[in-house]
């Protein structure tokens, strides 16, 4: 087991693995709504599974224009690079309620966030990750 701070703030336990995915809880401490969820992709596909409160996801894609910086992460998801600018446009909310599963795929750019600052908890399932690097997108302005 192996816990670390995420970058945005939440804490992720990771639980260990099974069948080359990786297990993990993610935890939001009180007091997180609110808080600007970063815009990003995976380099896997991602079951998430909200346990505890709910959740704002919103689904993006990438559109000409430069409002946004881009961050690509490498293979420990810790290093971060610069990927130049971009800039993403909301297609779509989704309300993600708990014990409702929620599939993310590679192509998939979207944020997640919690609806009201009581404690959060999603089970999250990672596939196996792909030779792509994840972006993450940070608003310039």
């Amino acid at each position: 087991m192996r816990i670390v701070r995420h970058p945005t703030g939440f804490t992720k336990v990771v639980l260990g693995s099974v069948f080359g995915r990786e297990l993990r809880l993610h935890i939001w401490p009180n007091g997180y709504a609110g808080v600007l969820a970063d815009i990003h992709g995976h380099r896997c596909r991602v079951l998430s599974l909200p346990l505890v409160g709910r959740f704002m996801e919103g689904r993006y894609v990438e559109v000409d224009g430069g409002d946004h910086e881009v961050i690509s992460c490498a293979d420990n998801g810790n290093i971060l690079e610069d990927g130049g600018v971009g800039s993403v446009q909301l297609e779509r909310l989704h309300l993600r309620r708990t014990f409702v599963p929620n599939l993310i795929g590679i192509d998939t750019i979207h944020s997640f966030q919690p609806m009201s600052d009581r404690l959060h908890l999603t089970f999250v399932i990672f596939g196996r990750r792909h030779k792509t690097r994840a972006k993450v997108f940070r608003r310039t302005s």
